[in-house]
């Protein structure tokens, strides 16, 4: 069903995008205010990036979501939060070199954004 507007029709599918869209706003005014809070409160780095991609991964579902902070003393990156990726990942992980291959070593090491496909066929 369509309703007239000032700048034409408006379907009712556009009626609810534009719900979702204020819903999603509205959540991630809710997560930056709580981010902010958490700092305001000196929450420790690792609870505030276990915040951040806690929200990420509830908005972009399904995806797991981790930060990983550099070590320049060992060139190398560390598991700074996430909590939706297993602690034997983790493990698995730590840490990561900064080279020419792997994901996340690859982008540190190109200083610029990788994406691939596939993590898990990824050749590098």
């Amino acid at each position: 069903m369509a309703a007239p507007t000032s700048s034409g029709w408006l379907r009712s599918n556009d009626i609810r995008e534009s719900s979702y869209v204020d819903v999603r706003m509205t959540t991630l005014q809710a997560a930056e205010k709580r981010t902010f809070e958490m700092i305001a409160d000196g929450a420790s780095l690792r609870d505030v990036l276990d915040q951040l991609c806690g929200v990420i991964d509830a908005q972009v579902a399904p995806s797991v979501t981790t930060v990983l902070l550099r070590d320049s003393d060992r060139d190398c990156l560390w598991h700074g939060g996430g909590l939706s990726v297993s602690h034997e990942w983790v493990s698995a992980i730590n840490p990561v070199p900064i080279a020419e291959y792997g994901l996340c070593g690859r982008a540190a090491f190109l200083k610029k954004r990788v994406i691939v496909p596939d993590v898990a066929t990824d050749p590098k």
